[in-house]
C-alpha cells in the first residue's frame, strides 16, 4: 500500500493521515474539542476509511480536552452507527485525559463496538493487527 501523510486542515482542527500496511492512520490534532468538531472529523475519518476499504483505524488524538460525559457518549454512539463494524485502536497523547477518554472506549465495547483504548501507538497497531 501507498502511504500517505497528507494533513487535511480545517477550521479548528488537523488530520493527518497515513495508509499503513492492514489499517488507516489518523492523527487528530485540535486546540479544544466539542461535539460539533468530534462529529466532523470522525465522519471524515470514516469516509476515508469507507474510500481505501480500510475497516481497521489507528486513530491517535492530540486533543488536550474532553467534552463532557452526555456529548461523549453521543460522539461513541453516533461512531458505532457511522463505522458499521471497524475495528479502533484510540491512542491519547494526554495521559491526564486517560481515565475518561478510556472509559468511553469501553462504553462503545459494551454497546457492540470493537474499540479499545492505548496511551501507547506500539500496543494499538499490536493489538489492531492480532489476527492478520
Amino acid at each position: 500500500m501507498t502511504r500517505d501523510d497528507t494533513p487535511v486542515t480545517a477550521s479548528a482542527y488537523q488530520i493527518e493521515y497515513g495508509d499503513r500496511k492492514g489499517y488507516l492512520y489518523a492523527k487528530i490534532t485540535a486546540p479544544s474539542i466539542d461535539r460539533q468538531m468530534a462529529l466532523a472529523y470522525l465522519a471524515e475519518i470514516v469516509i476515508r476509511s469507507a474510500e481505501l476499504r480500510q475497516k481497521k483505524l489507528l486513530l491517535d488524538r492530540d486533543i488536550p480536552a474532553v467534552m463532557d460525559e452526555s456529548d461523549m457518549f453521543a460522539a461513541v454512539n453516533e461512531l458505532v452507527r457511522m463505522g458499521g463494524g471497524m475495528r479502533i485502536a484510540l491512542v491519547n497523547r494526554h495521559i491526564p485525559l486517560a481515565e475518561a477518554l478510556e472509559f468511553a472506549m469501553n462504553y462503545g465495547r459494551k454497546i457492540g463496538a470493537d474499540f479499545k483504548y492505548f496511551n501507547d501507538l506500539i500496543d494499538a497497531e499490536r493489538w489492531l493487527l492480532q489476527g492478520d
